[in-house]
């Protein structure tokens, strides 16, 4: 790779004299140096004649949003001292890994002493409909969570994407040079040419099936159309930092993200957060051990560089999507090795115990619990909650009521008939999980279960355990409601021998729009950064489970860093929260607008998929893949 496609572009920017940017990742660098030290010679002597900028990311390529903040901060650390240990030099500009970007990591690229960053234009633009397409040409500020701001330089994902298509044939010279021309403005802008990997270029890993063939023209290629630009006054060759001096900066300070794309990402709607986070080379999984892998680190005494790198090695984003077999193997065999004993499944055991059965009408007691079955509703008194759990629908939230708050419904389901458009006529549950298969009827629990297995309870909580068959096989469910709080608890153990091609979405809850003031209504949550990000749901239709055809499931995602995912307006919020230990779980947000009222709901999912998916992991009932766990909880503001 070094001789195919890193030399070559040093050396054609030393040829022709030209000033660009070039961004690499320092744990790179440091293969590339035990490689071929004479590499990082080069292009050290580039940097010191204005010939080469470089540009920062981190010691590792992470997903930012979907990494806990203090993993964030260590690889932009450990990155600057690699950086200076290696070139000499600290950059002061950062490409935002994948171009996966949220608000929150701001604070962080400026703590590491950065002060710009390069996030792509195409998707923020298409879901901010009052931006000027002028911006796209001037350096523009963003802000931040904490109200800090940070310079922006604009990468493109169509140009680069062009500009691929021109080096490997399928686009001719002219018509790449057409496009660029239609970008030329007697005003002075500035417009990356390209913005992605050079490792494309002459040398294919066969990690694809439909890579183009390799021909070993294509820096040619590439050289012709530098040296034309060159020579047309129109155009001139400029660092990134070159930009600031020569064109005038925005005088707007912009927030990236929306309600609807809240983890801005390159290139098309396909290209989106969940193929790092659910979906890939078995995500979950990976996701997964990586939590744990964080949490065992011990926070009460001083983590090493060494650990942090340990950690975001494990994090790196080509584990999960394409990755050649061999690299994978290594990759599940260390983590295997590393948390393999600690991942056996807490299945329900039902051998020896008897249905759970109460007559109609006729209250229990378990503690402070109070029980009443009518028909195949249970209702539930439990402190400070009142609970009705649907028996025919797999243990499904009916109705879930807060007193003290109000005395109508906060959460739980609503029937076929509640909206009469006919786009909505369908039940509409909470507490439950479903499974979207490719060209199969949904998997789900919302059926009538075999068993209701016995009660347990303590001062403060009670417990149902229930297995409800399905196709694929049993899904094994407990729920936790306390007294002490208005909290319940949902844990599942999904026990299926092979997972298909599917997303896999739980712990739901369907807020009830005649209590929540659709004005006022937001989410609130944390993607990679310390602090929470907050997104108004008024006048905003967003649907991240939305498929964005027959081959990606959803449109986006929330990393939900610290666990917790709030809903709600000025009054009262829902929490969803969950483990990341026991299984990486993401967010997922719909409201919408419905006649002369809306729906909106939460939910994690578990897994979707796309063009990254694969269904030949090798660990089926381990970590993340079959046990997933959640708690709903109610606040008042």
């Amino acid at each position: 790779m070094l001789k195919q496609c890193y030399w070559p572009l040093l050396k054609i920017t030393r040829e022709l004299g030209m000033a660009i940017g070039l961004e690499a990742n320092a744990s790179s660098l440091e293969m590339i140096r035990d490689m071929d030290p004479s590499f990082i010679e080069y292009l050290k002597e580039s940097i010191e004649l204005g010939q080469i900028e470089f540009i920062g990311s981190g010691y590792v390529q992470i997903i930012g949003p979907l990494i806990p903040a203090d993993v964030n901060r260590a690889n932009l650390h450990i990155g600057n001292k690699v950086y200076a240990d290696l070139l000499g030099t600290r950059p002061r500009i950062a490409l935002v890994n994948e171009q996966a970007y949220s608000p929150g990591l701001v604070p962080l690229y400026l703590e590491a002493g950065y002060d710009c960053i390069i996030m792509d234009w195409a998707g923020p633009f298409s879901h901010n409909n009052t931006w000027s397409s002028d911006w796209q040409y001037q350096p523009q500020k963003v802000l931040g969570t904490d109200g800090s701001s940070i310079d922006m330089l604009w990468n493109h994902s169509i140009s680069f994407q062009r500009f691929q298509k021109y080096v490997y044939g399928e686009m001719s010279l002219d018509e790449h040079l057409e496009y660029l021309s239609g970008h030329l403005s007697t005003d002075a802008r500035a417009f990356n040419l390209y913005g992605s990997d050079v490792e494309v270029f002459d040398y294919r890993p066969k990690r694809y099936a439909h890579e183009q063939p390799q021909d070993r023209h294509e820096w040619e290629r590439i050289k012709k159309l530098f040296v034309i630009l060159q020579n047309d006054p129109r155009y001139e060759f400029v660092t990134p930092s070159d930009v600031f001096a020569t064109i005038p900066h925005g005088e707007q300070l912009l927030s990236l993200e929306s309600p609807d794309d809240p983890i801005p990402v390159k290139k098309q709607t396909k290209y989106n957060i969940t193929r790092w986070a659910v979906s890939g080379r078995d995500d979950i999984w990976s996701n997964t051990v990586c939590w744990r892998a964080y949490e065992q680190l011990d926070k009460n005494l001083e983590i090493t560089d060494d650990q942090w790198r340990n950690v975001c090695l494990k994090w790196r984003s080509d584990y999960r999507t394409h990755i050649t077999q061999s690299r994978w193997n290594v990759f599940c065999r260390d983590m295997s090795r590393q948390f393999g004993e600690e991942t056996e499944p807490k299945k329900i055991e039902t051998k020896g115990k008897r249905p759970f059965s109460m007559v109609d009408g006729v209250a229990e007691t378990s503690g402070v619990f109070t029980l009443v079955r009518n028909g195949h509703i249970l209702s539930i008194s439990a402190g400070q909650s009142e609970v009705e759990l649907n028996l025919r629908r797999g243990l499904t939230i009916r109705s879930y009521k807060v007193p003290q708050f109000s005395d109508e419904m906060i959460y739980g389901t609503y029937p076929l008939g509640y909206y009469t458009d006919i786009n909505w006529v369908a039940d509409y549950y909470s507490g439950h999980l479903v499974a979207e298969v490719a060209g199969r009827h949904k998997v789900s629990d919302l059926d009538i279960m075999d068993s209701l297995y016995d009660v347990e309870h303590t001062e403060t909580t009670l417990t149902l355990r229930a297995r409800i068959e399905t196709n694929f096989g049993d899904i094994d469910k407990v729920l936790t409601i306390h007294a002490d709080k208005p909290k319940l608890d949902l844990s599942y153990h999904v026990g299926w021998s092979d997972i298909p091609t599917s997303n896999l979405r739980m712990g739901h809850v369907t807020l009830n729009p005649e209590l929540f003031e659709r004005g006022s209504l937001y989410y609130e949550t944390h993607n990679g950064g310390k602090s929470s990000e907050v997104h108004g749901l008024s006048d905003a239709d967003v649907n991240f489970g939305r498929a964005v055809s027959f081959l990606t499931s959803a449109h986006s995602c929330l990393g939900m860093t610290e666990g917790t995912l709030e809903i709600g307006d000025d009054n009262l919020a829902v929490v969803l929260s969950t483990d990341k230990t026991v299984a990486a779980l993401v967010g997922m947000v719909q409201c919408m607008s419905v006649e002369d009222s809306y729906f909106c709901r939460a939910s994690l999912s578990a897994r979707e998929f796309d063009d990254t998916s694969r269904d030949d992991g090798p660990f089926l009932d381990i970590a993340g893949r079959n046990q997933f766990t959640c708690s709903i909880e109610v606040k008042q503001k």
